[in-house]
């Protein structure tokens, strides 16, 4: 591949017939990233900061994060962070939950903005379980957002938790 010109290799150390199933063989992408130094960007497996470090660690140029950042959107910042890249907001690494209350308000909106109610419904329902991964008495929240069948039911979830939140209790 790169001998036919190409600028940039991706390498996902999963093979096709495994698919979602056992774990990436990231020595593979490893030895890739040392033959081909500077051309290789290294994918799978990577749920945690240490994940992405591991990969630059050992030769790769980029890593690609995704069904980690799916599962933990906030790893983004965190490894920039740990890379010593400026964060122009840290809380964005570690959010409290009115903060990603907040995020996820505004990043649903804009999603409806630029892709519409339906398909806007479709991917918060796909993100919400990540962004509040870890927290107490968020699970009626997120179930009432996988229920949200139009944009009301999902503003009814967000302000019902919210006011919750707001009073210290947690969903039921």
């Amino acid at each position: 591949m790169i001998s036919a010109g190409a600028v940039h290799v991706s390498l996902h150390g999963r093979t096709p017939k495994q698919k979602y199933e056992g774990y990436a063989d990231k020595n593979v992408v490893f030895e890739a990233a040392k033959r081909f130094p500077g051309y290789i960007s290294g994918s799978g497996d990577v749920f945690t900061v240490n994940d992405a470090l591991d990969y630059l660690e050992n030769g790769c140029v980029a890593v690609l994060l995704a069904r980690g950042a799916i599962k933990d959107p906030f790893i983004v910042p965190s490894i920039l962070q740990r890379l010593d890249y400026e964060i122009a907001n840290r809380t964005l690494c570690d959010p409290s939950v009115k903060e990603r209350i907040a995020l996820f308000r505004t990043f649903a909106y804009n999603l409806r903005e630029e892709a519409g109610e339906n398909l806007a419904l479709i991917l918060i329902k796909r993100l919400v379980s990540g962004i509040f991964r870890g927290f107490n008495g968020v699970s009626t929240f997120r179930r009432n957002v996988g229920r949200a069948k139009k944009w009301d039911d999902f503003e009814a979830a967000i302000i019902d938790y919210s006011d919750h939140f707001e009073r210290g209790q947690e969903l039921w």
